[in-house]
């Protein structure tokens, strides 16, 4: 496995650097963007992995096998998207409400005065 007394680096600053200019080729990598970017996917990948581990032992198993970790990534992002969904809820409500007041005979037409 190697020395534990050195810290592990296992995003590599190079590939991870000609992968985000591939990303966008008409950007600058600028100031510690690259370093804080590592940094962020190294505890991301942490967060994952002990998700993963936690899955693997929820199994009564000592491998954590692919599903696992699709699990943890579902488990990580399961917030975030529960809002896209919201909004998306909330779009589809605003929508339908916009047009029952359109349709409404009672309520004053779009110019603000009333029809009847």
């Amino acid at each position: 496995m190697g020395d534990s007394s050195e810290e592990a680096d296992p995003i590599k600053e190079s590939p991870l650097w000609e992968f985000v200019k591939e990303q966008e080729e008409d950007m600058q990598v600028g100031g510690e963007s690259l370093d804080y970017l590592k940094v962020q996917l190294e505890e991301t990948t942490r967060i994952v992995w002990h998700i993963a581990a936690e899955n693997a032992r929820e199994r009564n198993v000592k491998t954590i096998e692919e599903e696992d970790v699709r699990e943890a990534f579902k488990e990580l992002v399961h917030p975030h998207m529960m809002l896209v969904d919201a909004r998306e809820m909330l779009n589809k409500y605003q929508n339908e409400f916009q047009s029952m007041i359109d349709e409404d005979p009672v309520l004053p037409s779009e110019g603000g005065e009333n029809d009847g």
